[in-house]
């Protein structure tokens, strides 16, 4: 690898866009988290019988936004109504960086003290977004034991480390 000599703002301004990165990221882990509760949660109350049913309860899930998957999961699990108020939370904040966050920030994206603060706010939002995974997970992995789904995860994994690197970016 090839470190280029570049100006310290450059590189400022690369920690920022390296920071939206992972806090986008941590959203779309906390969303594919939360399709997973869903879809294990109507496995477990026989909302879906075979496979192929969660399968396509997973793609119908992921072209939703997470506001409506966030209210699925929750009219599918009562139990946990606690935590409406912090996934209402995540989806106005994913909401928020993947549709203003530029547009909002782009006077403070001008000066040195505008993008250290950007970069703390994307540090604050990430570990938003990886402490409500947390909360969640723990709720999937019950489920998956309890149905036995345990035992596959292995193989699952090995699954989608064969299928690639997925479908080209739309557009291109």
């Amino acid at each position: 690898m090839m470190l280029e000599d570049i100006d310290p703002g450059s590189w400022l301004s690369r920690e920022v866009f390296a920071r939206f990165g992972l806090a986008i990221y941590s959203s779309q882990v906390l969303e594919h988290g939360i399709v997973n509760l869903v879809v294990w949660s109507g496995l477990r109350d026989g909302s879906y019988r075979a496979y192929e049913e969660t399968e396509t309860a997973n793609g119908e899930l992921f072209r939703q936004t997470l506001g409506s998957v966030k209210k699925i999961l929750l009219s599918r699990r009562p139990d946990i109504g606690h935590l409406d108020e912090l996934l209402l939370r995540a989806v106005r904040l994913r909401n928020f960086l993947a549709h203003e966050y530029f547009r909002q920030r782009a006077a403070a994206f001008l000066t040195e003290d505008g993008k250290n603060q950007m970069i703390e706010e994307l540090k604050k939002a990430t570990g938003f977004f990886e402490d409500v995974d947390a909360r969640l997970e723990p709720l999937t992995m019950q489920i998956i034991e309890i149905i036995g789904v345990d035992k596959h995860i292995r193989e699952a994994l090995e699954d989608a480390r064969l299928a690639g690197f997925g479908d080209p970016l739309p557009g291109l």
